[in-house]
């Protein structure tokens, strides 16, 4: 048998806005991150310190800020999409399951 579930329509849309907030929060720390990183250019210089630093700094940065080495979203784009994938989920669960309680109001009050 299975527990019983309840779902508070309004507190859906609320967590759907947290989530969305998250998303925006996190795509603003990340374009901060890029723009003041990309200002800097590569400051390390070319010399064998500079050379064997960019060797580990250049991959970890663009996993972080761009795109991962198998082709995916690094780390805070993914996190950015993560976060608006989850509101947009909230959020059409929620129009979903207030367009049925709308049927099954509507239902009710025919039978009235």
């Amino acid at each position: 048998m299975a527990a019983e579930v309840k779902v508070t329509i309004a507190k859906l849309h609320k967590a759907a806005h947290s989530a969305e907030d998250l998303r925006d929060k996190v795509a603003d720390i990340l374009a901060t991150v890029k723009n003041n990183t990309e200002a800097l250019g590569e400051p390390w210089g070319d010399d064998s310190y500079g050379t064997e630093f960019a060797k580990s700094y250049v991959p970890n940065r663009d996993e972080l800020l761009d795109r991962a080495g198998d082709g995916k979203p690094g780390a805070l784009p993914g996190l950015a999409k993560t976060f608006g994938d989850m509101s947009d989920a909230q959020t059409k669960s929620a129009h979903y399951l207030q367009a049925w309680e709308d049927k099954n109001a509507e239902g009710f009050r025919r039978r009235a």
